[in-house]
């Protein structure tokens, strides 16, 4: 403004100095620059104090509704404010002001809002909250501001009166902003009594009452604590001065949200409150049931609420193998570990069930199941190809050996993890097609069952090569020798080197091993590569499976 007052002056200045021819005295216009200069000046010191005060005024708020202490206030060097410092290490620089423009108002809400001649200033359709401080600018004599960095607006009716805050003074244990509007701001000191409320869990059932614990701090014997509600909710307070509870009822239908507000107001008339937040309480399990083999182990029970709910309990018929862990996490828990012990001796090789009842709101249950095998159960695995000893290379010998695992190969090359696409994890085998050699893999003795095996192959060569596609058979056998499973896989919808990966379903307990035999769809001897290699060879990238469940 200063600048562009200034720029207009010497515009006009420079006009008359080109169109005149006599002398000119300028000692009076400079006079009422140098005027004007100050005013603007003034009005932007003024205008920066604002902005200062009312960043001090929202800083105060915050700290009033977080239930802050004022530590100290201190008068600024130059007499023109003060400097509060709360309990929580903020401070707030609060600016004198005189002319009743801009202003604070509580509403029916009981929160704080910024206002401008006793109206409530506005964003859009929203009111501003005082706990976030708007920024303020003179432009063309009207007052503007803009909250979040977002458009300025003209202060509706406003001119150039903008005064805030008039006196600060401590009185009783209590520090007041008197406003130059005429509202007056109250912040407890450090020796100021609050209420303290245990938070509740959201959640709450149709019908259902729960207790929350309250405290008072320095009240005083004439201390009194109410609840008030809303959402069809009932409250009622039971308790001395100092310490009680609160007991609230949900009503038959639970709205989405409500609140029930518990003020505690002292003798000198001076107030607490908190605000305890409601909504319709839900409760259910992740999984109904979990499986665990007869080594015994660790379940995890996941519960997904947003509510209290009682401490599990275990049926009595199996409380002998099932125990609950130690709790290792806050009061709240989602996730409960129960201890499941060893199934030493299975009746005819079934299994067992235990259940845990959950109970929460009035009375509603979920149950959680757990069946443990007769059998070991594990993870599961995939087979250490990486531990092979030969390393990958188009080899005319072929090779017999076997991982650190115990995997071996019959008749079989080793290659390299980039001969596949996508790339293998490591090298791995590739079965010979020799009739007369055919290559064969077989795992050691695997604990825990089988699940889901599954296997990775891939063709050594194009498909004009392998008219009758590859051929192979998965055997699962137990550790006794029995087929517990098998299947002959004829695929010839093939692509040079692209795994394919096929599953099955075996779904046996007990220790059992893997046979994975090329079938040499070709029926050839040689092919004739001087690689070594035949047309019907079969990449291995991967072997792996999942552990057995019931």
């Amino acid at each position: 403004m200063k600048t562009t007052l200034k720029s207009i002056f010497f515009a006009v200045v420079s006009v008359l100095f080109i169109t005149s021819c006599e002398q000119y005295d300028d000692s009076a216009l400079s006079g009422r620059v140098d005027e004007l200069d100050g005013r603007v000046t003034e009005l932007e010191q003024q205008i920066a104090d604002l902005n200062t005060t009312v960043q001090g005024i929202s800083t105060t708020i915050r700290a009033l509704q977080n239930e802050e202490r004022v530590v100290s206030v201190d008068q600024l060097a130059d007499g023109t404010g003060y400097t509060l410092t709360f309990s929580d290490g903020s401070t707030a620089t609060i600016k004198n002001g005189e002319k009743p423009s801009l202003g604070i108002d509580q509403d029916e809400d009981g929160l704080w809002y910024w206002t401008v001649d006793g109206d409530f200033l506005m964003n859009g359709p929203d009111k501003i909250p005082a706990s976030n401080a708007p920024e303020f600018k003179i432009e063309g004599g009207q007052l503007f501001y803009k909250v979040n960095g977002g458009e300025w607006i003209q202060v509706p009716g406003a001119e150039t009166g903008f005064g805030l805050v008039q006196k600060v003074y401590e009185h009783d244990d209590v520090v007041t902003l008197e406003l130059s509007t005429g509202e007056v701001i109250n912040i407890p000191t450090v020796q100021s009594f609050s209420l303290e409320v245990a938070a509740p869990y959201s959640g709450i059932m149709a019908g259902e009452t729960i207790s929350v614990e309250y405290s008072v701090i320095e009240g005083d014997a004439e201390t009194i604590v109410k609840a008030i509600c809303d959402g069809g909710f009932l409250a009622s307070v039971t308790g001395s001065a100092t310490t009680g509870y609160i007991s609230i009822t949900a009503p038959a239908e639970v709205p989405v949200s409500a609140t029930v507000l518990v003020v505690a107001v002292n003798g000198k008339g001076q107030m607490s409150g908190k605000i305890l937040s409601f909504e319709k309480g839900e409760l259910s399990l992740v999984s109904p049931s979990s499986t665990i083999g007869n080594q015994g182990g660790e379940v995890v029970l996941q519960i997904r609420t947003n509510m209290n709910y009682s401490e599990p309990q275990i049926d009595p018929d199996c409380s002998s193998w099932i125990s609950r862990a130690p709790e290792t996490k806050a009061v709240r828990t989602d996730e409960i570990v129960f201890i499941v012990s060893p199934y030493e001796n299975p009746t005819d090789g079934q299994s067992r069930t235990g259940t845990i009842r959950i109970t929460y709101g009035n009375g509603q249950e979920e149950t959680f199941t757990i069946v443990q095998l007769a059998t070991e159960m594990a993870d599961g695995g995939t087979a250490d190809f990486e531990t092979f000893l030969s390393s990958p290379g188009r080899l005319k010998t072929l090779l017999n050996e076997s991982t650190t695992a115990g995997w071996t190969i019959e008749n079989a090359y080793m290659r390299n993890a980039a001969a596949v696409t996508p790339e293998a994890a490591s090298k791995f085998p590739c079965l010979s097609g020799y009739t007369d050699k055919p290559g064969i893999l077989t795992s050691p003795v695997l604990e825990g069952g089988c699940g889901i095996l599954t296997v990775d192959y891939a063709p050594t060569v194009i498909a004009s090569y392998i008219t009758t596609g590859l051929k192979f058979k998965v055997e699962v056998k137990s550790d006794t020798g029995e087929i517990l499973f098998s299947e002959t896989v004829t695929d010839t919808d093939l692509e040079q080197a692209i795994t394919e990966s096929k599953e099955f379903t075996v779904n046996k307990g007990g220790k059992f091993t893997v046979t994975i035999t090329n079938l040499c769809p070709m029926g050839e001897e040689s092919d004739g590569f001087t690689t070594g290699g035949s047309s019907d060879d079969i990449y291995l990238p991967s072997v792996s499976w999942t552990g057995y469940e019931e």
